[in-house]
């Protein structure tokens, strides 16, 4: 492990590895071009644009398959999947998108599904004050104009399309006069779109508005696995910020802090010389040398020393910030978790098969599950997402929006480095393993075979006999189904926790074999379990696991 890390290190402060490197890399992650057996990692990257998954694939010696080819372990896409390519997957396979999670990541639906459970954990005393108010469109339309004229003139809204990304489409308009705001928002009055309270004091960098790239993985959503990337981007507007007026509100480069936007601004974009860890240089518009302090990004740990230089405490922060993302997913959990068990059946015949769960025990009395096993019967979907959030200038973090396809454009050292890092530590975490995979696939032919060469059953038994033994066979069977679920989660639970490189656990947030402490997070933190009993109505396991958050 100690290797391991040190090798990581090193890919943070150098851009580009020598070739010997590179080699001792793919050797540790298990993903060499010729492992044990032969066996190589095979990718589709048919349907991602970002050439930074092609370069990790080199570096890893992964095989990208050819377009068409349904040979594959890993696929990569940059859009959402539907039910019929997930009914497709074979047990082994895996691809990085859960279908339903458009629930958080459209603005509307985000909106819809928060407000929901905000309503119902309020009267439990739980805060969902981390969103700005905001209202649907159009069907909320007459609301938000009535909120806004209440509001008068000094207050100002931001108008966002449901589908939109890298700041296209968004507007900000000003409260007061109805007809005034029916005017503004005339080219939108079909479109789908939220509107919300505008964060009219955010905290500022230099006189800079800033927001928070925060890449969070989702590992399994039956049970619900959430990681946190300890690493992210700060993304600053180019233009110092002011209250919004008349004569500043379309000001793009002063209120929006979308990456995709304020590049354009050649004038004052800064672009980091390198990966801003302990570097000291920035190159400027005119391709002249800057302090790294003056880049419109940083990294995570920029912004915390530059907090803790402030007096400010950044583990409350990345604490609060912890606590906003959990409460977000779980308000669609259960959705996420009933679509993925209406499409995707694991491969529970595999717990017939000595090899799936051996007779040694984790410490809880467990049984644990092989590698093979867990290749086959494990969850088939992940998901890195990339978090928006807004600082105020009381430290407060405000959810923007969550995309669910985040870039992994690498326009500079500094992307690169958090990024490349990123896709490794999450691929490594959710045990993509060549050699895993192909066990499993013998074990299912194995599996096979034995039942083609199976006997025949018994005829001539009576009706109540039979009716007894299916009884008791179906008990039994429930008995033994849970048990290898219950060690499949054992297993991956515990590869997890020894492989999570970057990530950080956010839920559960504690298990008993959890050593490792985040650098960035508090050690006095308090730490909570899930609901130990299976509750049927969700509406009551959320807020269950909502209270142990308080």
């Amino acid at each position: 492990m100690e290797t391991y890390m040190l090798t990581q290190y090193l890919l943070a402060e150098n851009s580009c590895l020598s070739q010997v490197d590179s080699e001792v890399m793919k050797r540790k992650h298990g993903h060499g071009k010729r492992g044990a057996g032969g066996q190589q990692l095979r990718v589709d990257l048919s349907a991602c644009k970002y050439e930074l998954f092609r370069i990790v694939a080199e570096r890893l010696g992964w095989q990208i398959v050819p377009l068409g080819s349904t040979d594959w372990d890993l696929y990569w896409t940059d859009t959402s999947i539907c039910q019929q390519r997930l009914l497709k997957l074979s047990p082994t396979q895996r691809i990085n998108h859960f279908h339903g999670m458009l629930e958080l990541c459209r603005k509307r639906a985000m909106a819809r599904s928060l407000s929901a459970l905000a309503a119902a954990a309020a009267p439990l005393g739980i805060s969902y004050d981390f969103c700005p108010y905001t209202w649907q469109l159009p069907g909320q339309m007459t609301a938000f104009l009535a909120a806004a004229k209440a509001a008068g003139k000094k207050a100002t809204f931001i108008v966002k399309p449901d589908a939109g990304c890298q700041g296209k489409g968004i507007k900000l308009v000003k409260g007061g006069s109805e007809d005034k705001l029916l005017k503004s928002l005339a080219d939108i009055a079909a479109t789908q779109a939220v509107a919300q309270q505008y964060v009219a004091k955010p905290l500022l960098v230099n006189g800079l508005k800033f927001d928070l790239r925060v890449y969070v993985l989702v590992a399994d959503v039956d049970p619900l696995r959430v990681y946190i990337f300890k690493e992210g981007l700060v993304r600053f507007c180019t233009a110092p910020y002011k209250k919004p007026t008349s004569t500043n509100i379309d000001c793009a480069y002063m209120h929006l802090t979308n990456y995709a936007v304020n590049k354009h601004n050649t004038e004052a974009y800064v672009a980091a010389h390198a990966s801003g860890y302990g570097s000291t240089q920035a190159v400027g518009a005119a391709g002249q040398e800057c302090n790294v302090e003056a880049a419109s990004k940083w990294t995570f740990k920029q912004l915390k020393h530059h907090l803790d230089s402030q007096g400010h405490s950044w583990s409350a922060l990345w604490g609060s910030i912890g606590e906003l993302i959990v409460k977000s997913l779980i308000a669609v959990a259960p959705h996420l978790a009933a679509t993925y068990r209406s499409t995707v059946v694991n491969n529970i015949s595999a717990a017939s098969q000595p090899s799936a769960v051996d007779s040694s025990s984790t410490g809880s009395g467990t049984k644990c599950a092989s590698a093979a096993t867990v290749a086959a019967a494990g969850c088939r979907c992940f998901e890195v997402l990339g978090y928006d959030v807004l600082l105020d200038d009381q430290l407060k973090p405000w959810l923007l929006e969550v995309n669910h396809s985040p870039s992994f454009n690498i326009d500079s050292p500094l992307d690169r480095t958090v990024k490349e890092q990123l896709i490794m530590d999450a691929v490594k975490l959710v045990r993509i393993e060549p050699r895993a995979i192909a066990a499993a696939k013998k074990a299912s032919r194995r599996a096979t075979q034995q039942r083609l060469l199976a006997p025949t059953s018994a005829r001539g038994c009576s009706s109540s006999s039979t009716d007894v033994s299916v009884s008791v066979a179906t008990a039994d069977s429930r008995t033994a189904q849970q048990a290898f679920r219950d060690a499949v989660i054992a297993a991956r639970d515990k590869w997890q926790m020894k492989h999570l490189g970057k990530f950080e656990r956010l839920y559960p947030v504690s298990l008993p074999t959890q050593q490792q402490a985040s650098s960035y997070s508090s050690s006095s933190s308090s730490h909570h379990t899930p609901p130990a009993d299976c509750i049927a109505n969700y509406s009551e396991a959320k807020l269950t696991e909502l209270l142990q958050l308080q």
